[in-house]
């Protein structure tokens, strides 16, 4: 009565009589209660032992009890929510099984009769649960039934005949999981009106039979559905016998049967040939890969099939020469188009060749020590990188090494962080060597191409932390990390399988430099290849304005300051001839790279004037300042180098006051090349160099450059054709014993012309009590020349001595012959 009123809906769209449900069905627990295929088929649980129905009146029982006994009988709510139209009409007051009526009871109540229309009417005395469960499945149900048949499939798209399917209990997951009986029961003609729907949405209408009887249908069935009826019939039809007890010809039988053939192949695509794998969802595909490959036997380090090789000779030759006219596809930048190739394992299945990056940041090492550290945040963005690649084979010299691919280059900028990075790169590759195609590896080499305005490279590889140091040399411009591979970045995996000898170059491990071995189809990013960059160095020049009590040329320990005396600083360009590469040439240039400051003016500036005369043109100044209270000045922050690169050299210069004069300067050494002196006095004598400008007041420094010495000697520019050491100042400074100082002699009052006389101080020259009144001559302070004057003064003093007293003796002579 439940359903009377779709059965004439249903097998009109079905085009077939509705038969009425049967009562087959004793209790849910017989059938598999998941379907809505009336429980036919197989699949069902072995059926449970009997159990009697109580008799308890369900009035007089509560919910639990109610429930308990349901699920006795083998009905639960959960049963209910999947049971088929024929379970649920079987549960019946009037029922011929003594366990239908009593579940009707349990679901429904107590009978009490019948409506006008035969309908059964119940007290409501039954389980509420299990009422709620019966009423829903069947609405549901009611539901699906009516929408057997309301569309013609030639007017449905193939998605609504899939949805439609699915709704009828025949999803497409649910087909591949079917028996063969079960798929040949999907007829037009069969007596269950859903499986008779179900042939409309497979094949389309039905139009007759041919004349073997077979139906024939007018294709407006779902295209997908059709396949996937036929793929698990074809899989329920597959052989599994082993390759190896096969002969050929019965291989190439099967094969064909399953539409493998050498023509197939032969025009196949990747993909299609991809898909041939004992790893596929597809049976036949399966099937298809063993024929081909023979049995697997194992698998490799990357769970990879491992194939014995007996599988059909014929279609293993078509498939390799197809992969073959697949990866020879070469494109314009001279690789594959199609990154696969053969494996070692059995020479007819692929691997992908592994893809990888390269990257790297470029930071401001503020401590030049090689290291990034945790707070050296300054980043450097726009800075250009250069990738080239190599590929490791014979040279034109017949060695092996690694060969340019000319055909490949890459550019980057570094973004706002200074971070720069190459993706998607090959970690190997085809190569046409000797007329063939051979699997090549590659290796890549990134270079820094420039450096931003006032800053040198750091040191490299420093420290144990090969993720926090620096890798450029900067000989090279090239990125060189701590364990480069003959130069290069290499980015296959190291193998830790094969040695040399046994690394074939066969497809999964290629031979690299010095004998290692490389997994090509995994790939290993190569991170942290970072540039550490030092700002030119800024030098100092500072040093004392004294008074020599003793002018002897040293401070001492009589010194007194002179505050408030006003010094300038001044510089030139130290003139440098290039040549048309803007190399440096010419006799004025230096001749080494180690020398520091004070060793390449003294070797740049002898040709630029006659020894001893101070260049007078071309200074600038800089700057200016008043010694303080102790007599002190300094300048810092002073650049090592003008905007072309070219060294500075600086010099202090000052006028002496009335009163004064200037003493010896560099006492205790010797000049060297006439520039500059060489002696271990620089703290405590005074550096003025007289005669600036044609002024016996003015004086000034000798020339200094700031310049510092090579951590790393090198005897020519690096790669950014930087000459110098830009990063270690040479400062000239007290604090690192190189001050540059102004000594200054308070002049004699001149009514006492021989001034003050100061006790001798131990080990001192006796002549400095008799001759302290005297000048020492400039630059040099040597005592000699005061020698010279005391001699020729005495020998003065004796003639005008000797003269007078001849000319008193002549007087007396003259009276007494008077």
């Amino acid at each position: 009565a439940l359903f009377a009123s779709v059965r004439t809906a249903v097998a009109a769209a079905a085009g077939n009589p509705m038969p009425a449900f049967g009562t087959s069905v004793s209790t849910f627990a017989e059938g598999d209660g998941a379907g809505e295929g009336s429980g036919e088929g197989e699949g069902g649980t072995e059926p449970a032992e009997p159990v009697e129905p109580g008799t308890q009146n369900v009035a007089d029982m509560t919910e639990a009890e109610k429930v308990a006994e349901a699920e006795a009988l083998g009905v639960t709510v959960d049963s209910l929510a999947a049971a088929s139209v024929a379970q649920l009409q079987a549960i019946a007051h009037d029922s011929a099984d003594p366990v239908q009526v009593r579940l009707s009871q349990l679901i429904f109540g107590n009978h009490t009769g019948d409506d006008v229309d035969g309908k059964p009417q119940f007290d409501g005395n039954g389980s509420t649960a299990l009422a709620a469960a019966y009423a829903a499945r069947y609405e549901y149900l009611q539901g699906e039934l009516d929408k057997i048949g309301t569309t013609p499939v030639q007017d449905m798209t193939d998605n609504q005949k899939v949805a439609e399917a699915e709704a009828l209990g025949y999803s497409l997951a649910a087909i591949a999981g079917m028996s063969k009986e079960e798929l040949l029961t999907l007829t037009h003609d069969s007596a269950e009106p859903v499986k008779a729907r179900m042939s409309q949405l497979i094949y389309g209408n039905y139009t007759g039979d041919d004349a073997n009887g077979k139906p024939l249908y007018d294709g407006n069935g779902s295209a997908t559905l059709k396949a996937a009826v036929e793929k698990r019939l074809s899989d329920l039809g597959i052989s599994d016998t082993d390759p190896s007890t096969m002969a050929e010809q019965e291989k190439l039988a099967e094969a064909a049967a399953l539409g493998l053939t050498p023509e197939w192949i032969s025009s196949a695509t990747y993909q299609q040939l991809m898909e041939l794998s004992p790893d596929s969802d597809d049976k036949a595909a399966q099937r298809k890969a063993q024929l081909i490959f023979g049995n697997v036997v194992g698998r490799n380090e990357n769970g990879e099939p491992v194939y014995d090789g007996t599988g059909s000779t014929t279609l293993r030759n078509a498939y390799n020469e197809r992969i073959d006219q697949i990866m020879n596809q070469v494109g314009t930048n001279g690789y594959s188009e199609v990154n696969w190739h053969n494996s070692p394992y059995h020479d007819f299945g692929v691997v992908r060749i592994a893809r990888a990056s390269i990257s790297g940041y470029i930071w401001e090492d503020t401590n030049h020590d090689g290291i990034w550290a945790a707070g050296e945040q300054q980043m450097f963005p726009n800075q250009p990188i250069t990738l080239e690649r190599y590929w490791w084979g014979v040279g034109e010299d017949g060695t092996m090494g690694w060969i340019l691919d000319t055909g490949f280059k890459a550019n980057a900028v570094t973004d706002g962080d200074g971070y720069w990075h190459f993706d998607d790169l090959e970690v190997a590759g085809r190569r046409n060597i000797d007329g063939k195609q051979t699997m090549v590896l590659y290796g890549y080499r990134v270079y820094v191409d420039d450096l931003p305005k006032n800053y040198g490279v750091t040191l490299m590889n420093q420290g144990s932390d090969a993720n926090a140091d620096s890798d450029l040399d900067e000989m090279t411009k090239i990125l060189d990390p701590a364990d480069p591979q003959g130069g290069m970045i290499v980015l296959a995996e190291p193998s830790t399988e094969h040695a040399y000898a046994e690394a074939t170059d066969n497809g999964v491990y290629l031979v690299g430099p010095d004998g290692t071995a490389w997994v090509i189809r995994s790939g290993v990013d190569s991170e942290h290849n970072d540039t550490g960059l030092v700002p030119f160095a800024l030098a100092s020049i500072g040093g004392k304005v004294f008074i020599d009590p003793e002018k002897d040329g040293l401070k001492g320990d009589t010194w007194e300051s002179v505050p408030g005396h006003t010094v300038y600083l001044e510089r030139m360009v130290l003139p440098v001839a290039v040549d048309s590469a803007a190399n440096p040439t010419g006799s004025n240039v230096l001749g080494g790279f180690g020398f520091n400051g004070r060793d390449y003016v003294a070797t740049s500036l002898k040709e630029l004037g006659a020894a001893g005369v101070e260049p007078l043109s071309g200074w600038q100044a800089v700057s200016s300042m008043e010694t303080d209270e102790n007599g002190d000045y300094r300048f810092d922050g002073l650049p090592m180098v003008d905007d072309q690169n070219r060294p500075y050299i600086y010099r202090v210069r000052t006028t002496m006051p009335d009163g004064y004069e200037w003493v010896p300067m560099n006492v205790g050494g010797e000049l060297v090349d006439g520039w500059h002196g060489d002696n271990s006095n620089d703290a405590d004598d005074s550096d003025m160099y007289h005669t600036v400008g044609g002024s016996a007041a003015d004086a000034s420094s000798a020339s200094m450059a700031v310049l510092g010495y090579f951590q790393a000697g090198r005897t020519e520019p690096n790669a950014y054709g930087q000459t110098y050491n830009f990063l270690t100042p040479y400062n000239w400074v007290p604090e690192v014993s190189r001050p540059v100082d102004f000594g200054m002699y308070k002049t004699p009052d001149p009514d006492d012309p021989t001034g003050p006389k100061p006790l001798p101080k131990p080990g001192r020259d006796p002549l400095d009590e008799i001759t302290v009144w005297l000048p020492h001559l400039p630059i040099t302070g040597d005592n000699s020349c005061n020698w010279l004057l005391v001699l020729a003064a005495g020998s003065l003093i004796l003639l005008l001595v000797a003269r007078r007293r001849s000319k008193k003796e002549e007087e007396e002579q003259a009276q007494t012959q008077e």
